[in-house]
């Protein structure tokens, strides 16, 4: 356990859903702002490094994020067609080729655009619905802590590396 872990960690009042919102919305921790949330566009890390939240706090939360990609390629794509239909209705119907590409790209890159802010905003939907419980918190303090120590130890070799040519 964490000795400097204090009543104020515990007791301090969650973010506006408004802010949590707009943390995700910018990629960063929905809980404390910090924006090391992702290592890459596609790979996110175990917990966030400034309050140790881990944007996974159930083994099945992905499958909220899933969704909420899932949804919003969904209403993307459903936008389109409503597009061509009133544009049909009115006798102007819309050259096919560049909607089959709009198409396209909502079907298949923009799931991919949309991944991390669709885990970052399911974690917000998350967070305002259960909040964290003191257990959590207490863990999240532990992980900081531990990052802190592995880091320290480990510290560049001042002999550098060793060549295997002898």
């Amino acid at each position: 356990m964490n000795e400097d872990l204090s009543v104020a960690d515990v007791l301090a009042p969650a973010p506006s859903l408004w802010r949590m919102v707009g943390r995700a919305l910018l990629l960063r921790c929905p809980r404390c702002g910090t924006g090391d949330q992702f290592r890459h566009w596609i790979r996110r890390a175990d917990h966030c490094g400034g309050c140790g939240y881990t944007l996974e706090r159930d083994h099945d939360s992905f499958f909220g994020a899933y969704l909420l990609n899932l949804c919003v390629c969904f209403a993307a794509l459903f936008g389109l067609l409503i597009a061509c239909v009133i544009f049909e209705a009115a006798r102007q119907p819309l050259p096919m080729g560049p909607v089959i590409g709009i198409g396209l790209f909502f079907a298949i890159g923009l799931p991919v655009v949309f991944y991390p802010f669709s885990y970052t905003l399911w974690a917000v939907a998350d967070l305002h619905s259960d909040p964290l419980r003191v257990r959590e918190i207490v863990d999240a303090v532990d992980k900081i802590e531990t990052d802190r120590t592995d880091a320290d130890s480990e510290a560049p070799c001042a002999t550098g590396p060793r060549r295997a040519d002898g």
